[in-house]
C-alpha cells in the first residue's frame, strides 16, 4: 500500500478507564494492542486531546477515549506544532503529517524506493521546529543526517541535504557562547531560540536568546542520554539512564529531583498547560495539576 492512500485504516478502541483522574496522579489512558507496534512520542492538544504515536501505530485520543490507526511499515518519531498550532509528525521514510481536524494526514514521503523499517537511517526524521536560521519561518525537520524537510511559507514540503543546517538542528547554534568548563554533552531544541544544554561535567542549562542560566547537576542517570526532554511553564522534564526514569528540574530552584509515581521505560514526553504526558513501549500515560484546558 502507498503511505499516502488511506483505505486500509484499521481502527481499535481502547478500552473504558476511569474518566478522571485525582490533580497529580498519573493516569492511563491507552495500552497499544497491536503485533509488533510500539510508541515513541505524544503531544498533548487543548481540552485533554492528544496524539501519539510510534512503530506501525498512530494514536488519536481525547482524555481515555483513543482510536489506533496502523501505519505500515513506519515508525512516527516526533511530534511537533507549527506557528497556527497545527500539529506536525515526522518519521521515516522522510514523512512528515500534519494536522487534518483532529486527525493527522500524511503530505510528504520519501520518493525513493519503499525501504524496510530496518533499513539505513538516511531518510529518518526525528525533530522538527523553525530552526533555520536564514528564515525564520520556514519549518524544518531533521534526523540523524544531512537530510533537510522543508517547509517555506506558504509552500509544501520538500527535502534537501544541507550539512551546515542538519548540524544547528542536532548539536545547536555554533553562536552560543557555553559557560566556562561546560563541554556540550548533548543539545535538544525547546523553541525556535530556546534550547537545552547538558555538559559533559554534569551541568546543565537552560538557554534562551544566547543567553545560559544555570539549571543544576544533572543526576548521575541523566550523564550519558537523555531519551526525552519537554518545557512546561518553568520546569524541564527529562527521561533518563537505562529504565528511563523521569526527572524534573524547575527554574525557580535550580536543581533535579525524581517524578514522584512516574512510570519507568519512558521514551516520549509532552507538555502542556499544567499536563504532563508520557509513552513507555505500550502506554499513555498523563498527569495533571488541573483540569486540562
Amino acid at each position: 500500500m502507498h503511505a499516502l492512500a488511506f483505505s486500509l485504516l484499521v481502527f481499535a478502541a481502547t478500552p473504558m478507564l476511569p474518566a478522571k483522574a485525582n490533580p497529580g496522579t498519573w493516569q492511563l489512558l491507552y495500552t497499544v494492542t497491536g503485533k509488533d507496534q510500539w510508541l515513541t512520542a505524544v503531544w498533548p492538544r487543548k481540552e485533554g486531546a492528544w496524539f501519539a504515536g510510534g512503530k506501525n501505530v498512530l494514536v488519536v485520543g481525547k482524555d481515555d477515549t483513543a482510536k489506533a490507526r496502523e501505519v505500515p511499515q513506519t515508525v512516527l518519531y516526533k511530534f511537533g506544532e507549527d506557528s497556527a498550532m497545527r500539529v506536525i509528525a515526522v518519521g521515516s521514510g522522510a514523512r512528515v503529517w500534519e494536522q487534518d481536524g483532529d486527525d493527522l494526514r500524511l503530505v510528504h514521503e520519501s520518493t525513493s524506493a519503499p525501504r524496510s523499517v530496518r533499513a539505513g537511517y538516511g531518510d529518518i526524521l526525528y525533530g522538527v521546529g523553525y530552526l533555520d536560521p536564514s528564515s525564520a519561518e520556514t519549518l524544518m525537520a531533521y534526523g540523524p543526517n544531512d537530510l533537510i524537510a522543508y517547509r517555506p511559507p506558504g509552500g509544501a514540503w520538500d527535502t534537501k541535504r544541507d550539512s551546515s543546517l542538519a548540524s544547528r538542528a542536532q548539536i545547536g547554534p555554533s553562536d552560543v557562547h557555553f559557560p566556562a568548563k561546560c563541554h556540550r554533552l548533548s543539545w535538544r531544541w525547546l523553541a525556535r531560540d530556546q534550547g537545552f544544554l547538558a555538559c559533559q561535567n554534569g551541568d546543565s542549562y537552560l538557554v534562551s536568546g544566547g543567553v545560559s542560566q544555570p539549571m543544576g547537576r544533572l543526576p548521575s542517570a541523566c550523564r550519558t542520554e537523555l531519551y526525552a526532554l519537554v518545557r512546561d511553564e518553568g520546569q524541564i522534564f527529562t527521561s533518563c539512564g537505562n529504565a528511563q526514569t523521569l526527572w524534573v528540574a524547575r527554574l525557580a530552584s535550580r536543581s533535579w529531583s525524581s517524578v514522584e509515581g512516574a512510570p519507568r521505560g519512558v521514551r516520549g514526553l509532552g507538555a502542556r498547560d499544567g499536563c504532563l504526558m508520557a509513552v513507555t513501549e505500550r502506554k499513555v500515560w498523563r498527569r495533571c495539576t488541573s483540569t486540562p484546558k
